[in-house]
């Protein structure tokens, strides 16, 4: 049972938070630690407290489920336990065993002694769900280590090992037995007084204030300017320097709650929320293991290739590289070598480091070198009889047990599958471009994939620090089927009026990271011709679009440094290409379309609705398992923005009753394609219901 356990050694108790499995401060914790301090306080033979946190965690603070019922305001709230040990009559000390953020880093800064283990992950991470350190932390952080390095800490929401806090008043001691250091420094502290000091309440110092916070206004406005949290913890910020704490946690409190009921914060806590759901696959077998991963192929050693392989060799797993010419392999290897020589310039490995790490790397023109792995990874050429002359290869060579995986993006891993004698070993792991940089992961379940070889590429997934989403097998799967109609609608808008730059605009400033076209101009434009090519194999009656009479130009992007946009030398800005718009005035021409003016709001509305209802088919077809999923696809994999949760979440935030109507008025005057999709129908039906 969950809770909290007390022992005593020489006149102290030793309070240990255990509520696995990051010993967050549930109601329920809560609680009993009131109870604690209360019988503590009246326990004449006990004169200091230690807190500390089972296993390898001290705590990573509040309950964030919490958040959504209020129960986290529900006394004793956070606040209340931390002024409460604050002005504790015996002396209270945190021993900060391992990871420790949040609200339990602010717990900490209510205690009178603290010491961590110097590699204990201590951070203030609440900027990332549009928040602010809540209980406390923007008054009593600055207190303890100034207003710059507070501020900077608070407003990154980084972690950092405890140890670069050894030398300032965070922390009184950092070691690797932290309960028997804190032990001695409390024995000390009763011998010197046997009544604690709290913190200072006087404001903080700062010769330049209104410059240096000025300045950070300015910085975050530039960076962040969709988000209202950092703008708030400058706020609170200036409270700690021109107020007497308790006034400054008055205003951190008004601040707090202005955050919580932001729809921006609510967006960020149904994303934080939806990564921890994502690794929970509702059907698999209870206690179902993952097989060993000793070592991993990585099939083509190209972009794709080389950056799987960098991914895999950081997470400090072997690489055996295989492409069909020395040439294309000694051009993949020198993009992981330049990989790993950035990061030592950069300070993130040490020569050591990436030497070790370059040793686990085997690169071979020999297929044989694949014999032993226990997992391999196809990189090669988007194209089906490609892949599957590689997965028969593959098949024939590898150990029984070991995965065939695939990073295609859009091909059937069923039919791969069928190809082998071990469909049960087959998957998909669609990595997104650049692989060292991009969190997603699609995984693709085939119809026969066993349950621990799907238990093996989520844990995977996990060791290089990636989200996995697990995908159903359809075209495209849930990223590239619900980008073909997103895409598809912003080309119809520019073939009825609108200029490129302008749809790109007009989706950035709803906060896209990337426009569409540039988006496909990034990607190549022949990708998707290829995508519709194929697709038209199946239905002739599939119109051509402008963007394959780009193509058919060569305007393929800026691999070719013409697209949608123009592209100068080396430099991958747009920049806007009158021959584009005369080869739109022409192809208008030819289909007798008069060309017309558009707004921001409708050209988002077109697009932004065809992303909705395409994820809408995909869930109501059980090809993404929840609606968060496919959020999490979105903002991680083609730039939708945080801060509005996701398209499936924003549909919320339209109303389904104003969505429905959209779609229906848009399936009428503009495609079938908005023609409402089931599932939404089902759900505006639950809606209207009385």
């Amino acid at each position: 049972m969950s809770g909290i356990s007390r022992h005593d050694i020489d006149h102290i108790a030793v309070l240990t938070l255990d509520n696995p499995p990051v010993n967050s401060f549930s109601l329920t914790l809560r609680q009993q630690l009131w109870q604690q301090l209360l019988s503590i306080e009246a326990d004449a033979n006990i004169h200091a407290v230690i807190l500390t946190g089972s296993g390898e965690v001290f705590s990573a603070g509040a309950d964030i489920k919490e958040f959504a019922t209020r129960q986290a305001e529900i006394e004793p709230n956070l606040r209340s336990i931390i002024t409460r040990l604050e002005q504790f009559p015996k002396w209270v000390a945190v021993a900060i065993n391992g990871l420790c953020m949040g609200g339990g880093l602010e717990l900490s800064l209510g205690a009178h002694i603290r010491v961590a283990h110097p590699e204990a992950p201590l951070a203030l991470p609440e900027v990332k769900l549009g928040l602010l350190p809540g209980a406390g932390g923007t008054q009593r952080l600055p207190r303890y280590i100034g207003v710059e390095a507070a501020l900077n800490f608070m407003l990154s929401g980084q972690t950092l090992k405890a140890k670069l806090f050894a030398n300032t008043p965070l922390l009184q001691a950092v070691s690797t037995d932290v309960v028997t250091t804190t032990q001695a420094l409390l024995a000390q502290a009763i011998q010197a007084s046997p009544t604690p000091q709290p913190l200072n309440p006087k404001p903080v110092r700062h010769e330049n204030l209104e410059a240096f916070l000025q300045f950070a206004r300015n910085s975050v406005k530039a960076v962040a300017p969709h988000y209202p949290a950092p703008l708030k913890i400058i706020e609170a910020t200036k409270a700690a320097a021109t107020l007497p704490l308790p006034a400054g946690l008055q205003v951190e409190a008004q601040l707090f709650e202005a955050l919580m009921l932001s729809n921006e914060s609510k967006a960020l806590q149904h994303v934080f929320l939806a990564e921890r759901a994502a690794g929970k696959v509702a059907d698999l077998p209870a206690q179902t293991q993952a097989r060993a991963l000793h070592s991993v192929g990585v099939i083509g050693s190209g972009t794709m290739g080389s950056g799987i392989a960098i991914c895999l060799l950081m997470a400090d797993i072997p690489v055996v590289l295989i492409d069909q010419t020395v040439e294309a392999l000694q051009k993949g290897v020198s993009t992981i070598t330049q990989y790993l020589s950035e990061r030592v310039k950069k300070g993130k490995l040490t020569e050591t480091q990436a030497q070790a790490l370059q040793h686990k790397l085997t690169a071979s023109v020999d297929w044989q070198a694949l014999k032993d792995v226990d997992l391999v990874i196809e990189a090669v050429f988007e194209d089906f009889k490609i892949k599957q002359q590689v997965f028969i290869q593959l098949d024939k060579l590898l150990k029984p047990g070991a995965i065939l995986a695939s990073n295609t993006s859009t091909l059937d891993i069923n039919r791969l599958a069928q190809l082998t004698q071990r469909p049960n070993d087959v998957i998909g792991l669609h990595f997104f471009s650049p692989a060292p940089v991009m969190k997603l992961i699609e995984v693709i379940r085939g119809d026969k994939t066993a349950p621990e070889v799907l238990v093996t590429a989520m844990q995977l997934a996990k060791r290089l620090k990636k989200i996995a989403v697990v995908a159903r097998v359809c075209d495209g799967f849930i990223g590239n089927r619900m980008m073909m109609p997103y895409i598809r609608m912003a080309e119809k808008v520019i073939e009825e009026g609108a200029t490129p730059s302008q749809v790109d605009a007009a989706l950035e400033k709803f906060g896209m990271v990337m426009g569409p076209m540039r988006v496909a101009d990034l990607a190549g434009n022949d990708i998707g011709y290829a995508i519709r090519q194929r697709l038209r194999q199946a239905n002739p009656a599939l119109p051509t679009t402008f963007s394959d009479a780009l193509v058919e130009a060569g305007r393929l992007g800026q691999k070719t440094g013409m697209g949608w946009y123009r592209y100068e030398a080396k430099q991958r800005k747009p920049l806007a290409d009158p021959s584009v718009l005369d080869m739109l005035s022409q192809f208008r021409q030819e289909r007798g379309i008069t060309a017309r003016s558009f707004t921001d709001e409708e050209i988002v509305t077109r697009c932004i609705n065809a992303l909705i209802n395409e994820g809408a088919r995909l869930l109501g077809e059980g090809i993404a398992a929840r609606a968060s999923d496919i959020d999490l696809v979105y903002i991680y994999g083609y730039g939708f923005p945080p801060f509005k949760g996701g398209p499936m979440y924003h549909a919320n935030s339209i109303g389904m009753v104003t969505l429905i109507s959209q779609l229906k008025q848009l399936a009428k005057s503009v495609d079938p394609l908005y023609t409402p999709a089931p599932s939404l129908v089902t759900a505006f039906q639950q809606a209207t219901a009385l």
